[in-house]
């Protein structure tokens, strides 16, 4: 039988994703008992549950090649597409405070993160659309799936591995506590997500 390595790296990735989604929601929930209730703790869960559903649909699709991957995949999608959106509005003073700032460095940071915030935007929104016309064989133009969604990736990567490292820097010394889980989360299932695309391919 050949050996498919686009499964097994999707598989592996979406693994790694699970793992650090679990890790995240432990800790979201211990540093949740150490004050009383809150809205923040709902929140939590909820995104705790989706993000499994992605996981368990990523994981179950590859491992069964079947077409419950590609679910996860637009979920995932979707989700990062939104949460970018959400974060571009909300940050949007902080991010012109920072190019206005006239300072250098702080003038490139904000332009970097306004860059990396629009571009998850616009080639997650288009990812997902021609995507799910790929899927449902409305669009055929397999090369333009690719590189949306090589973009769509690297993009996730940069901009979640930037925050990961961002939060170490600042605590001066590494606490797994203070880890960015989800962040880690977002990076391993953006590989997974990029590697089920690829088995999308007409020649997989």
């Amino acid at each position: 039988m050949k050996f498919n390595w686009k499964k097994y790296l999707a598989i592996g990735f979406a693994m790694l994703g699970a793992i650090m989604v679990l890790a995240g929601f432990g800790i979201d929930m211990w540093s949740a008992s150490q004050t009383s209730f809150s809205s923040y703790v709902v929140f939590s869960i909820i995104s705790f549950l989706v993000m499994v559903l992605v996981c368990y649909y990523l994981l179950s699709g590859n491992i069964n090649s079947n077409y419950s991957a590609y679910s996860g995949m637009m979920m995932f999608i979707f989700l990062i597409t939104f949460n970018a959106v959400e974060m571009l509005l909300f940050n949007m003073s902080s991010i012109y405070a920072y190019i206005a700032s006239g300072d250098i460095i702080y003038t490139i940071v904000g332009i970097a993160i306004f860059s990396l915030m629009a571009g998850s935007v616009v080639t997650g929104v288009f990812a997902y659309i021609r995507t799910r016309q790929y899927i449902t064989r409305r669009y055929y133009n397999y090369k333009v799936i690719f590189i949306l969604s090589l973009i769509f990736t690297i993009l996730t990567v940069i901009f979640n591995g930037v925050t990961t490292v961002l939060t170490i820097v600042e605590l001066g010394s590494f606490n797994i506590l203070y880890m960015d889980f989800d962040g880690l989360a977002n990076v391993f299932l953006a590989l997974s997500v990029f590697f089920t695309v690829l088995r999308l391919s007409p020649r997989d």
